[in-house]
Formats: structure tokens, C-alpha cells, sequence
């Protein structure tokens, strides 16, 4: 886990292939960068059923391998299936087939489609309420991308393809960076790493913001401890509030207890029974979001909760070699890294939060009428769910 670096300037100009799509423009005093952005800002689908489920079971796909140091943690599961839904654009033959098993698609073309409907659908644009995604690839200027494959990233990813210089690496390192930072509302400003042998680079960066629907008093706000694992006490702020015939459902394993957002769809606080390493993160997960437990009801429950900013940086092609993917190709070479940034930040009155997703290709149960208390003063697990039940974050506290 690394903290976000400072503001990087951009510096360079880059091309981009329209394809009819509305564009916004990003400049400075030297250079100008231009965005696509969706024209018809959250054009309402029915989203494939077949989709949602597939990005359900990747999102609990060894998740445990992904969360097991003992730190703070946030991993956006849709930001990492955006990114290799576009892989799949330059991918073919074996590597391809990898891609498409773990994405739990059988139809690449129609899988675009589903893209573009999922995409239109979560996109809002607001004061309060965000939900912004942008893609974008940077191609070396000596590689010579195929037609077919910037109209796929324009028509279904309402992305662009980039032709930059990547003998200059420390330049086009700037930009990329610029372009994330833009992307994220400047939540994540990554420190890029490319080379003069970098082939290629996939972006995929999300911004959302939203508030709850019933927020919390800063008059309850209060410092308290917070139970680590390793015995230690650390001081924690909570927010505060006491809800009556609250739902809520439970398991073995832990308590769930959501709290709705205005746009997006919910958080979800899972406090386990015992202590975090002992559950299984990827059944909780996936007994949650296919409602696999029976909804309980607190006559009076006491909601606590720590104030939260988490930053994380991930590199996961480890991960995705563990689940499937062990030897993906892009634009005629190897991916030799991916990685992805989130950032989140929670108070009383709703939640911020931001993900970026690259890939580089180089050469080289309760119940009764007592208070019912759900207190975070331990090692928790959360989630932003939308509202089809599609995982965008998924994370845990495990000290303050």
C-alpha cells in the first residue's frame, strides 16, 4: 500500500479517434488532451442477468488471496473487469479464451454490448452524486492499431486511443498520470511507471461520489477505541446513530448490516463473529450479494462506525495468474504489469471514492427488543454495492 503522490503537470499532446462520440477538452498552458464522455448521462438499461452474475463471481474470485496481509484495504472488483473486458478487444486465440473463462463470457461481441449498457446505466453526473467511468489506451506511435479495435473501445467503452512516444517514458509517465488524476476528481494521482520499450498502456479510471439516505449527527461524532487483531488498541472517530425496526442478516460467520446511498445503491459493514482472518471473505461475499440469508430486524439498534480514508496500490498479475489468466497478450506482446489504485473516504454525510485499473504491455442471527449494537470498533470488511447487485468496491478496516 502506498500513499497517492503529488499533483504530476501534463506535458504532452496527445491524438484521439473521435468516433462520433460527444468529447469534453482538458488543457493547460501548452498541451490539450480531449476526453470522450457519454453524451446521454445515465441512460437506464435492464442489465444483462448473465453479466451481473458474471462480474459477481469474478468479484469473489480468491479474494482472500487479495486481502490477506494485515493492512487496510480497497480492491474495485468492476474497475479490474472493465479493464480486461477491453483486453479482450486485442487479445485472440489461447489468451483470449483465458480472458473470456475468468470473465465468465462466451460471446465477446455481445459481452461488448452488455458493456456499453452497464456503462450507460451506472454513469451520473451530479453535484453530490457521481458515478463517473473513463477508459482510454496509449498505443506506441510505431504500432499500427487496427481500425476495428479503436471503434470496439470508442462504440462500447466510450473510450480513446492514444498515439504517444514512449522513447520519452518519464513524459508520457506525466500524462497518463494527469489523465488519472483528472479522471478521479484528483482522488489518485499514481506515480506511472513506462518504459522506452512500453508497447502499450489500458487505463481504466472511476470517480463516485453519493450520500446516505439517512445520514449521521456530527454532534455524536466521538473518538473511541478501536480492537485490532494483534491485541493492540488503537483510537478510532465514529459516527453515530440509533435506528429503530433496522434490518439486517446474518450468518456463522458475521453480521450485515447495509446503509443505502441516494444513487449509487448501498454500503455494507460485515463484522465478523470472530476474528477477521478466520472467515471466509468470498462466501460472505457472495452469500450477501445473492441473498443467501434471511432478512432479521432489529427493534432498536445502535449503528457505530469509524470515519474512514483508505489508499491502496495493488499489483495484480500475480492474482490474475492464480485465477486464470497466465499468459494474456495485448497490441503483439506480453502484459507485464497490472495494477490498480482506489482510494475511499467516508464521514457523516456519504462517501467519496475512486479506482484506476492499468495494464502495460512492454517488449521486454439477533433478535429481541434490547439494543441491538453494530460497532466497528473491530476489524470489519465493506462493500459499494450497485443497484443490481454489482460489487464496485470491497474492502476492510483492520486498524484506524
Amino acid at each position: 500500500m502506498s500513499k497517492i503522490l503529488k499533483t504530476i503537470c501534463l506535458l504532452a499532446a496527445i491524438t484521439m479517434f473521435l468516433l462520433g462520440c460527444q468529447t469534453e477538452r482538458i488543457s493547460n498552458a501548452n498541451e490539450s488532451v480531449e476526453n470522450i464522455v457519454h453524451s446521454n448521462q445515465n441512460t437506464q438499461y435492464i442489465i444483462d442477468a448473465n453479466l451481473i452474475k458474471s462480474i459477481q463471481a469474478f468479484s469473489v474470485n480468491q479474494t482472500e488471496t487479495l486481502f490477506a496481509d494485515n493492512e487496510n484495504m480497497c480492491y474495485s472488483p468492476l474497475s479490474l473487469y472493465h479493464g480486461l473486458s477491453m483486453l479482450s478487444c486485442g487479445t485472440n486465440n489461447h489468451s483470449l479464451a483465458q480472458i473470456m473463462e475468468v470473465l465468465g463470457i462466451d460471446d465477446v461481441d455481445a459481452h461488448h454490448q452488455n458493456m456499453r449498457k452497464l456503462y450507460q446505466s451506472l454513469y451520473h453526473r451530479a453535484d453530490q452524486h457521481n458515478f463517473l467511468i473513463a477508459n482510454a489506451v496509449w498505443t506506441n506511435k510505431n504500432v499500427d492499431v487496427k481500425e476495428v479495435f479503436k471503434r470496439i473501445i470508442a462504440e462500447n467503452y466510450f473510450g480513446v486511443v492514444n498515439s504517444v512516444d514512449f522513447s520519452d517514458p518519464s513524459k508520457v509517465a506525466k500524462v497518463i498520470s494527469e489523465w488519472i488524476a483528472d479522471n478521479t476528481d484528483q482522488m489518485i494521482k499514481p506515480e506511472v511507471i513506462v518504459y522506452s520499450g512500453t508497447i502499450a498502456m489500458l487505463v481504466n479510471a472511476m470517480y463516485l461520489s453519493d450520500t446516505w439516505c439517512e445520514g449521521f449527527e456530527e454532534r455524536f461524532t466521538h473518538e473511541d477505541a478501536f480492537y485490532m487483531s494483534d491485541n493492540k488498541t488503537a483510537t478510532a472517530t465514529y459516527m453515530q446513530k440509533t435506528e429503530y425496526g433496522y434490518p439486517f442478516r446474518a450468518d456463522d460467520n458475521a453480521v450485515y448490516v447495509s446503509l443505502p446511498l441516494k444513487n449509487i445503491g448501498e454500503m455494507v459493514f460485515i463484522l465478523p463473529n470472530k476474528d477477521i482472518d478466520s472467515i471466509n471473505l468470498s462466501a460472505c461475499i457472495e452469500n450477501y450479494i445473492n441473498n443467501k440469508m434471511p432478512l432479521q430486524t432489529a427493534d432498536k439498534m445502535s449503528i457505530k462506525i469509524p470515519q474512514m480514508s483508505i489508499d491502496c496500490d495493488l499489483m495484480l498479475k500475480d492474482y490474475l495468474n492464480g485465477i486464470g489468466i497466465d499468459d494474456p497478450y495485448f497490441i503483439a506482446d506480453s502484459v507485464s504489469e497490472v495494477r490498480q489504485g482506489t482510494a475511499l473516504e467516508l464521514n457523516e454525510y456519504g462517501i467519496k471514492a475512486a479506482a484506476y485499473m492499468s495494464i502495460r504491455a512492454d517488449s521486454l442471527p439477533y433478535e429481541g427488543n434490547d439494543m441491538f449494537e453494530f460497532h466497528l470498533n473491530r476489524p470489519f470488511v465493506f462493500m459499494v454495492i450497485s443497484h443490481d447487485k454489482i460489487p464496485v468496491l470491497i474492502g476492510k478496516m483492520v486498524s484506524p
